[in-house]
């Protein structure tokens, strides 16, 4: 890690303007998921938000088997409380839902997703309910 003092990043940006594009793409992306997650946390109930999330790891890193998409890396509960704005509980309450359903099953501490198309309905579903109790 690094940092560059303002006038740094104004000579960089000055000599190569394709930096300059490259960095307001990347603060651009990063400030629509931002709005996402702030989003999910106004009106999201924690089993949708933790679908979503599941959803949005397994496109970033998740691995296709016969099985369906495994997510390699094994995060806690806590952890994934962290990443939705939800404590460890609810996290487990939701994630029990979602075993029930058929949609994941963690094999090893690492989320492997059997229903696609199951956790997709329990992100629709549990947004309708969170929009109609706003």
């Amino acid at each position: 890690m690094c940092s560059l003092k303002t006038e740094g990043v104004q000579q960089l940006i000055e000599s190569n303007p394709r930096v300059g594009i490259a960095m307001v793409r990347l603060l651009s992306e990063r400030l629509r998921e931002a709005e996402v997650r702030l989003a999910e946390l106004a009106h999201l109930q924690v089993p949708a938000r933790l679908a979503n999330l599941i959803i949005r790891l397994s496109t970033s890193e998740g691995i296709m088997s016969r099985e369906g998409i495994r997510i390699p890396t094994p995060y806690t509960h806590r952890q994934l409380g962290s990443m939705i704005g939800s404590h460890r509980e609810a996290v487990t309450r939701a994630m029990i839902e979602l075993r029930e359903e058929g949609a994941v099953e963690v094999v090893g501490r690492c989320i492997h997703i059997r229903d696609h198309a199951a956790l997709e309905r329990e992100d629709e579903a549990r947004r309708v309910v969170g929009s109609l109790s706003s």
